[in-house]
């Protein structure tokens, strides 16, 4: 099955430029969506690090508030009071003033606290504890680090709903020491089992790290065996982290609601890409369109059409020198029927006389054995002669419509059975064979001259191209009951008729290669057929022999 030219081009534009073009879109959606990715993990990070940082702010008021009561003031007496009023804030637990010789000078104590077990909770080396599921924690400030804060972490997870209301849906938060030991979280549950959270990606990359990877995805699956990504930020005022643990799906919501509008946004443009790829094939495939069938036109020997292009390029060029050599080819086939009709013209009378002078010689008894066998050659010659040079007027009259056809009712086996009976004795003499099957009762109305032409003509060409030992045959089938039409069929079993030629068989001047003829008895045929009412086909295999069918009108009528 052969493919036209238009899926070939859109198949080529299609692998040049629309798989590229694919692949392009491809690799932009997936940076887009890894773009997208960043910003979701840069909210997240953006949000824990605000949280910590509000919480070292409020944290670093209080520090702040006290620092600016001892500063300048080296007698408890003088500083006690204001500390007492800074003491009155509800995360302050416990105030403890040393001496320059580091003797405790006096301690702070809020009711319903244990400094013993602060202190057995937060030794040296410890800056912040968990008792009774509250988080404290130990600051040395002041002058010589003299005075120490024992201070309680508040409203935890107000804080954490007031800046993250999904948390909700899923999101925990919280705080680890520089050892990575849970020190507070959201989640109660949690907070008693108190898990080791070592293990996690997060914590791992702190407690190796320090600082968090804004651009690495911590993802993991938590104790529920849901999907979450961590976050984390470091926190100053108790030398711990801040963690937080999202649902993946709460992450990349808006990437979720974002890619299919992406993908919108793509599919629209592919689609107005094909479209343009469409109209630039059409662009070039047109033209091309327009060419084709100006040539099926030069093929029905019209000439006349109008091959005007403007694509400014060159095929537009092509189309102009194609139209222009239709021009010139219209021009070369009137010269050259004018031409051949005045040449024509002129030969047949003088050939008239030739023959007509020549059948005289060889009527007379006058001329030897030796003259008389010249006489013949010459004669048959010229019989020759003149048949070319009347197919040649009729072809054109017939063409033209100007061969007058002379109908009238005939028996067409009385017609016929000299002629055949002639063929035959020509074929006898050629070792081939020659039969017919006629209705002996068949009457039709026709041109009887021009028929027997046509049987002529294809005789003719079968025994020129059946070697000896061939056959001939024609065949007529009378016209059905419902319809008028006579079928004749003349078959051979001959060479057969080239498959380069057979759709041009009736063509003027077309013969097969290294076969003698003018290639005008088969033209006249289909003139005469036309002319006649009728219709004309061949069917052959090369080897196999040829059957020419035609029909004749047994009315008289034209189709």
């Amino acid at each position: 099955m052969r493919l036209s030219l238009r899926p070939k081009i859109i198949l080529t534009v299609a692998g040049a430029l629309l798989v590229p073009a694919a692949l392009i879109l491809i690799v932009l959606v997936n940076l887009t969506s890894r773009h997208l990715r960043q910003i979701a993990l840069q909210k997240e990070y953006s949000l824990v690090r605000q949280i910590a940082t509000t919480l070292d702010t409020s944290q670093e008021f209080v520090i702040w508030q006290i620092e600016s009561v001892l500063a300048g003031r080296k007698n408890p007496s003088e500083i006690i009071p204001e500390l007492k009023n800074i003491f009155s804030r509800r995360n302050i637990v416990a105030l403890q003033f040393f001496s320059a010789k580091n003797k405790k000078e006096f301690v702070l104590v809020r009711p319903g606290i244990s400094r013993k077990v602060l202190e057995e909770k937060m030794p040296v080396n410890k800056s912040a504890a968990v008792i009774d599921e509250r988080i404290f924690y130990r600051r040395n400030i002041g002058t010589d680090n003299r005075v120490v804060v024992y201070l309680e972490i508040s409203d935890f997870n107000e804080v954490f709903l007031g800046w993250h209301p999904e948390s909700e849906s899923g999101t925990v938060f919280y705080i680890l020491d520089k050892s990575g030991e849970l020190l507070l979280h959201s989640d109660r549950e949690r907070q008693a089992a108190r898990p080791d959270f070592r293990q996690l990606p997060a914590v791992k990359e702190y407690l190796s790290a320090g600082y968090p990877d804004i651009k690495r995805e911590n993802i993991y699956r938590n104790w529920r065996g849901e999907k979450v990504i961590a976050f984390w930020y470091p926190l100053k005022f108790i030398d711990g982290a801040l963690f937080s643990e999202v649902p993946a799906p709460m992450v990349y919501r808006h990437l979720g609601r974002a890619l299919p509008k992406l993908l919108i946004v793509v599919a629209i443009i592919f689609l107005l890409f094909i479209f343009w790829s469409w109209w630039v094939v059409e662009g070039l495939l047109q033209p091309i369109e327009k060419l084709s069938r100006a040539t099926e036109q030069i093929g029905q020997q019209n000439y006349d059409f109008d091959l005007t292009v403007k694509t400014g390029d060159e095929i537009e060029i092509l189309t102009g020198k194609f139209q222009q050599m239709a021009r010139e080819l219209k021009k070369f086939l009137e010269w050259r029927d004018n031409m051949t009709q005045m040449i024509v013209h002129d030969l047949k009378n003088p050939l008239s006389s030739i023959i007509t002078g020549l059948e005289y010689l060889k009527s007379t008894s006058e001329v030897s054995a030796e003259q008389q066998k010249v006489i013949n050659v010459a004669l048959s010659a010229g019989q020759k002669l003149f048949r070319l040079i009347r197919n040649l007027l009729d072809v054109e009259r017939l063409q033209e419509g100007k061969f007058p056809v002379q109908k009238q009712e005939f028996n067409l086996l009385a017609a016929l059975t000299e002629t055949l009976e002639s063929y035959k004795l020509l074929v006898l003499a050629e070792d081939k064979d020659f039969v017919w099957d006629i209705p002996a009762d068949l009457k039709l109305v026709s041109d009887r001259e021009l028929l027997l032409r046509i049987i002529d003509n294809l005789f003719q060409n079968a025994r020129q191209h059946t070697g000896r030992g061939g056959k001939i045959k024609l065949t007529v089938n009378p016209a059905e009951p419902d319809k008028k039409e006579i079928l004749f069929v003349v078959e051979d079993n001959g060479a057969g008729i080239p498959p380069e030629i057979i759709d041009r068989i009736f063509d003027r001047f077309v013969s097969g290669r290294g076969q003698r003829g003018t290639g005008l008895g088969l033209a006249l045929v289909k003139l005469a057929v036309i002319a006649l009412g009728g219709k004309i086909w061949v069917e052959s295999q090369p080897g196999s022999g040829t059957k020419f069918y035609f029909t004749i009108n047994s009315s008289g009528k034209n189709a």
